[in-house]
């Protein structure tokens, strides 16, 4: 295996751990990293408390942590690896987003989210680039809407949605996040 140190550009895709998880609201950022890994085609390997996948330019990361803990593994990733912060790229649910929608920004607040919480407070910095995709609006309680589970229907539309968010990625990753948020952003107006 090549030596990751190389890299230059993280794409990190929180979620829970679990098979009871997988098809959940909660796990978009994970699931996206599995489809970014099959078109890449590159294989998930277990590191430390990590999955990883290597492209020629960068490393996808799926961590092995609950969703609140995702910061304890970005930091050590970051260290690990030598990634700056902006070569750092979050992806996660939001439920403030509407549905088949996402928006990417350079840095910026949790919203509420436990997952750039915890991201946050481990970097010590919100200033880390995230791609949110919208899983909203929440129908009832937070906690048990983002653990629900996506219906046919909806899965249906995320299959249609996942070309313009792996532009937006693919994107990110040849080294123009400016071009990548136009791509994003602009799409879903």
């Amino acid at each position: 295996m090549s030596d990751l140190r190389l890299k230059t550009k993280v794409v990190f895709g929180i979620g829970n751990p679990g098979k009871e998880y997988t098809s959940t609201r909660h796990n978009i950022g994970s699931s996206f990293i599995d489809k970014l890994s099959e078109y890449y085609n590159t294989k998930l390997k277990l590191k430390n408390n990590w999955l990883v996948g290597e492209t020629t330019e960068c490393f996808l990361v799926k961590p092995l942590s609950y969703v609140n803990e995702s910061g304890i593994i970005a930091k050590q990733i970051i260290q690990k690896y030598n990634i700056s912060n902006s070569d750092f790229l979050v992806i996660v649910d939001d439920f403030e987003i509407p549905f088949g929608t996402a928006r990417l920004k350079r840095k910026g607040s949790s919203g509420g989210h436990k997952g750039l919480e915890s991201i946050i407070y481990h970097l010590e910095t919100d200033d880390f680039p995230r791609l949110r995709i919208g899983i909203g609006p929440k129908k009832y309680d937070a906690a048990d809407f983002v653990l629900s589970k996506f219906s046919k229907t909806e899965l249906k539309a995320l299959t249609e949605l996942a070309p313009i968010i792996i532009q937006t990625i693919d994107t990110f990753i040849k080294g123009d996040i400016e071009q990548a948020m136009i791509i994003c952003n602009s799409s879903f107006k």
